[in-house]
């Protein structure tokens, strides 16, 4: 404890930058007013404390051999041997905690370390930031975070961001995201995110997107969405490759490039894709629109319109569409079922079946058929009508009295 002569003199207390090296130390306990120190000050907590009832001022590096509570700190560079307390603003280049920080404001220029939890209305660091908790109302790091748990209003990274679990409103990172379970409103990374678990309003990445579970409203990804899943979404939008190992659910799905679906999955609208698309188990989807090729087992869609189509076991839909040079491998049963001219079918079960000029079907079975100029059906089996094109082949044409579907599928 500071005797009364000291504590006056304490106010405004300057230790000469010509005695600096004499100085080894000084002993505080607790500090009326301001409390000014030059460049290598240590500070001592005479019973663990340090209380400074004003500012700490230093002019170049400081450390505190205990813990300290003051009403504002700044300094070059601090380092606080155990917690650090402040009711205003902390501003340094760098500073290093070894126990918890608390202030209102935190401004370090360079790099930030506190070994426990940093809690804070505003944390700016301009380089790096590691922290075991965090706690803040705005968070802002031009370099790299690290912390193991991660509460916020909001959280801006220039770099990259690692975090065992993140809350926040809004998270931006101009380069890599890292997370165990991110839950956020919004979330915004310019290159790659890694996630195990993620809860999320909007999800924004504009490279690679890789979790293992999730649900989020809406999913924007430039390059590659990979999802071990189960993994439930409003929309997705993948500018690149998607897969999506089990349990996907969307209200609609946009992919650029090549769509993965192992074990199925269902999209309640539209699931559009640009490349080829591979999907087991069953899949439903409202509208599915391929525009490459298609390997699947099971589609249950109340539209499909597709170019090269291969499926294992089949596909159910009220409207089907065959591309222009289109091909179709598998049953199809629907509702309306529609060649575009030069395309080509296996066996199909439609009420109303139609098909533009040179067109070819294996099996066709229909309520009602027509049959494009040109076009060849191998085997035509109809209950009300067959009307056929100039120059049409069919090689078989029976009248029967009803269509009967395959086991497992509806007409």
């Amino acid at each position: 404890m500071l005797t009364s002569s000291a504590r006056e003199t304490c106010s405004r207390l300057f230790i000469p930058k010509r005695r600096r090296k004499s100085v080894a130390e000084l002993k505080v306990g607790v500090v009326e007013g301001d409390l000014v120190l030059e460049d290598g000050a240590l500070l001592v907590a005479e019973t663990g404390l340090a209380e400074v009832r004003g500012r700490v001022l230093c002019r170049g590096a400081l450390t505190v051999r205990g813990s300290l509570r003051a009403r504002a700190l700044t300094a070059e560079d601090a380092r606080v041997e155990g917690d650090l307390e402040v009711e205003g603003e902390v501003e340094a280049s760098t500073l290093y905690v070894e126990g918890s920080l608390k202030a209102e404001r935190v401004n370090v220029e360079s790099s930030c370390r506190v070994r426990k939890l940093a809690k804070a209305e505003t944390v700016s660091v301009g380089g790096s930031l590691v922290s075991e908790g965090l706690e803040a109302e705005h968070v802002s790091v031009g370099g790299w975070l690290r912390a193991k748990e991660a509460r916020a209003g909001r959280v801006s990274v220039g770099g990259s961001l690692e975090a065992e679990k993140l809350e926040a409103g809004r998270v931006d990172v101009g380069g890599v995201l890292r997370g165990g379970k991110v839950a956020a409103e919004a979330l915004s990374v310019g290159g790659s995110a890694e996630v195990r678990e993620i809860e999320a309003g909007k999800v924004s990445v504009g490279g690679a997107l890789s979790l293992e579970t999730g649900r989020v409203e809406k999913i924007d990804v430039g390059g590659m969405l990979r999802a071990q899943g189960p993994l439930a979404a409003g929309r997705v939008s993948v500018g690149g490759s998607a897969r999506v190992e089990k349990g996907f659910e969307s209200d609609g799905v946009d992919v650029g490039g090549f769509l993965e679906l192992p074990e199925g999955g269902e999209v309640a609208g539209r699931l559009s894709v640009g490349g080829a698309l591979e999907a087991g188990g069953l899949l439903k989807a409202g509208r599915l629109v391929v525009g490459g090729d298609a390997e699947v087992e099971k589609v249950v869609a109340r539209e499909v319109k597709i170019s090269r189509l291969r499926a294992k076991i089949g596909v159910e839909a009220e409207e089907f569409t065959v591309s222009r040079r289109g091909r179709v491998k598998g049953v199809v049963v629907a509702k309306r079922f529609f060649m575009e001219r030069d395309s080509a079918a296996d066996t199909v079960y439609a009420e109303v079946f139609e098909c533009e000029e040179r067109c070819r079907v294996r099996e066709l079975y229909a309520v009602k058929a027509r049959i494009g100029a040109g076009s060849v059906v191998e085997e035509a089996y109809y209950v009300e009508s067959l009307e056929a094109g100039e120059g049409a082949k069919v090689g078989k044409a029976e009248k029967i009295a009803e269509i009967k579907p395959p086991e497992g599928f509806a007409l």
